[in-house]
């Protein structure tokens, strides 16, 4: 079907369409696949693959705008004089904020590899390069590399099926981000047991003495995943989880200070502790999810117990972190209006995968995919030993029209609510309490 008399953005969607059909080229000792994008095997007389190759990719193109509160001109606080930002809102943007291209495949059958590196910042960046074994020969996988450690549903969730475009502000937050370490994982058909030991990301820059050592655990008491069916009754998946880490700084590190961050898109730091010196800590979070036909629900709560004895730094009164306790959640929903979609939970790695359509749902069997609308409470609390990042609330509206099962539509919108965030308002020339609204639009194609 072409793409005649549709708008651009319709064609693109629809070419995402396309990629995603499957196509055997070629039998025998060498094939060529098509599912996503085209694939390169290479497999033995029995027919068990030896090698392949396949690329992969994905683009964001956002447009985001948002408003909030500024300071007034003569604005203190504690008898200190504040200089209010430079005309922070409104404030907008059309940027590429997610760009990647790698490669995937199978290396001497047991062996699997990844390897991306990111182009939507200014300078390319990797993020996933490793080698993962999965033979007989052990009862577990190991991988060795740079990639996620085992931590929070959300985190575990491709950005590209979360159901919003931004998970929630714990996961930014507490710093959680790909590291170079090596992991195990063993899966069932209806859990999952995750453990690995981590440096730090192969692009900071600085000392690289830090350590992670991380475990997640997840059991689906209910799961009817393993099938395409999405009749409105059917009960797919209940999920429970749970994961911690124990995080230690280099000792040369100058700073302890992973707190600060924004709702989304082109924002000042309108949350967020002062630097200081701390030694390690310890997160613990819980998770859940529910799969019902169309409807979806997940939530998701944890704690970051920090070591800190030492004075606070930046611009602000004097002070100290006195071993602060941060937590923050989430709870979210989505539904399926057209009901002709579900998510798609994957009991074996305990995330969400790309999602199911109807037969003819899709642009490219000349349907009008799937829409999706979700909603988000989500909470922060940074404050906590002598640090006043703030007690944040975000409440989330969105839609998500997938036009096929690699690209959709999304737009967001954010109310978020902060309180007492003194830390920044010194050094951001913001309010200690703010009110931001946010609005994301954002074209998403992968492969």
């Amino acid at each position: 079907m072409g793409t005649r008399g549709r708008t651009p953005a319709a064609a693109v969607f629809a070419l995402a369409g396309l990629l995603a059909c499957s196509d055997a080229q070629a039998q025998g000792g060498v094939a060529f696949e098509r599912q996503g994008v085209p694939e390169l095997l290479v497999r033995d007389g029995s027919g068990e693959t030896v090698f392949s190759i396949r690329p992969t990719g994905r683009v964001y193109l956002d447009a985001v705008g948002a408003d909030g509160r500024v300071l007034a001109p003569g604005s203190s606080l504690g008898g200190i004089s504040l200089d209010p930002a430079d005309d922070p809102y409104p404030s907008d943007d059309v940027d590429l904020s997610g760009g990647r291209i790698g490669v995937d495949g199978v290396l001497l059958r047991d062996i699997d590899y990844e390897f991306e590196l990111d182009f939507s910042g200014e300078e390319w960046t990797v993020t996933n390069a490793y080698l993962a074994y999965g033979g007989d020969l052990l009862p577990f996988s190991v991988s060795l590399g740079q990639f996620k450690p085992p931590t929070s549903l959300a985190e575990q969730t491709s950005s590209r099926f979360t159901t919003f475009a931004e998970r929630p502000m714990f996961t930014d937050a507490f710093g959680f981000e790909r590291r170079l370490g090596v992991g195990i994982d063993r899966d069932g058909e209806n859990y999952s047991l995750a453990a690995g030991i981590f440096r730090n990301n192969v692009n900071q820059d600085g000392p690289e003495d830090g350590l992670l050592v991380a475990g997640r655990a997840t059991w689906a008491p209910v799961y009817n995943g393993d099938t395409d069916d999405i009749a409105p009754t059917a009960l797919r998946a209940v999920h429970l989880g749970a994961s911690a880490f124990y995080r230690k700084t280099g000792e040369a590190d100058e700073v302890y200070d992973f707190y600060g961050g924004n709702v989304t898109g082109p924002l000042p730091t309108v949350f967020g502790t002062r630097p200081f010196r701390g030694d390690s800590d310890v997160f613990l979070g819980l998770e859940a999810a529910m799969v019902r036909g169309p409807f979806s629900m997940q939530a998701e709560y944890g704690v970051d117990l920090v070591r800190a004895d030492s004075s606070l730094m930046g611009d602000g009164p004097a002070g100290r972190a006195d071993d602060p306790v941060f937590h923050g959640g989430y709870l979210e929903a989505s539904y399926f209006v057209t009901r002709n979609a579900a998510r798609n939970y994957q009991a074996g790695t305990g995330d969400f995968g790309r999602p199911i359509l109807a037969e003819g749902a899709s642009f490219l069997d000349g349907g009008w995919g799937a829409l999706e609308i979700a909603g988000r409470l989500d909470y922060l609390n940074l404050d906590s030993g002598g640090l006043a990042g703030g007690e944040i609330v975000a409440y989330g509206l969105g839609v998500n029209w997938w036009t096929s099962r690699y690209s959709r539509l999304v737009v967001d919108y954010f109310r978020t609510e902060i309180d007492g965030a003194t830390d920044v308002s010194f050094g951001e020339g913001l309010p200690a309490g703010n009110s931001v609204d946010t609005l994301l639009a954002r074209v998403q194609v992968d492969f």
